[in-house]
């Protein structure tokens, strides 16, 4: 499902990124987001009813299973649209 972005997540304009520091963010935030999920279950966070604040609407609260989870389909999004990218360029 595409849902358009708000201003504050507006990606950079190409001109303005280097693909290898790209590459090197976007690995760091998959390490620290696998990091959060192990330190979670090792502290036997209750996820389901641990609340935390939306990082778009500060104050909605969402369950900490469903942060994660909004994450992880968020992230499978990227992986997809990169996949496209690979394909046009295999064209």
């Amino acid at each position: 499902m595409k849902v358009k972005t708000v201003k504050p997540f507006y990606p950079e304009t190409k001109a303005n990124l280097k693909k290898e520091l790209v590459l090197n963010d976007f690995v760091h935030l998959q390490d620290s987001f696998i990091d959060l999920l192990k330190d979670a279950q090792v502290a036997s966070v209750d996820s389901g009813g641990t609340k935390v604040a939306n990082p778009l609407v500060t104050f909605v609260k969402m369950r900490l299973s469903e942060c994660f989870a909004v994450a992880e389909v968020h992230q499978r999004r990227h992986m997809w649209q990169a996949e496209q990218v690979l394909k046009q360029l295999q064209e």
